[in-house]
């Protein structure tokens, strides 16, 4: 046997050049697997980028529609405004019994009426009620329709008000327990200036409730 030939049913291995250093990265090209998985990556890449937030399906929905996302899932507007409009009604009947309770009180002082200043001391339960359920009105308001911006500051504004309207009632029933004092002892001088104030005062609350229901 000639030396350096190869021996008989073996294959000469080729030198290593490049022993030591990293194997060749595989040609993608001839087998085409990593042809296949860059594709797949960049596939999965793009959906990961496009999916929507997990807000549920109302988030979906609203996502899809291109409008805002309220926290926790989108409510329907409509029941917002249903909400919102049964808000303002409540307020203006709050603040129509509190005008007429102004009234009585006026009259029941000004005619010496004391049935008419009793009626209006009972009728204060009334207005008190009105404000809590102005106040239960907006809690769940808020909890069920989580308004935001401008009808949360409407919604804050009425919880303000209520409490404004119930001690205009109030002072309505104080002036009508002076009128059953006043009654007890013989009349002065006839009223003209105060009839004039609570005209005044009963067209300043009127005003502010059209202001606030009209936005």
């Amino acid at each position: 046997m000639i030396r350096g030939d190869a021996a008989p049913g073996r294959t000469r291995r080729p030198a290593d050049h490049g022993r030591g250093c990293s194997p060749a990265p595989v040609d993608s090209g001839r087998s085409g697997g990593g042809t296949w998985n860059a594709a797949t990556s960049g596939a999965q890449a793009a959906v990961r980028r496009d999916r929507p937030p997990a807000v549920g399906d109302g988030g979906l929905r609203a996502a899809a529609r291109g409008g805002a996302v309220r926290p926790g899932g989108a409510m329907p507007e409509r029941l917002l405004e249903h909400d919102l409009e049964e808000l303002k009604k409540l307020l203006l009947t709050m603040a129509g019994e509190v005008e007429r309770q102004l009234g009585l009180a006026i009259r029941a002082l000004v005619e010496r009426d004391s049935e008419l200043a009793e009626a209006v001391i009972a009728g204060d339960a009334v207005i008190d009620q009105r404000e809590v359920e102005v106040d239960h009105r907006v809690i769940e308001l808020i909890v069920r329709t989580r308004p935001m911006a401008r009808d949360l500051r409407l919604a804050m504004t009425a919880i303000k008000i209520a409490p404004d309207l119930e001690r205009v009632a109030d002072h309505a029933v104080s002036i009508a327990r002076q009128a059953l004092l006043l009654n007890q002892v013989p009349p002065l001088k006839a009223f003209i200036t105060i009839p004039r104030m609570a005209e005044a005062a009963t067209a300043m609350v009127r005003d502010a409730i059209s202001a606030f229901v009209q936005g």
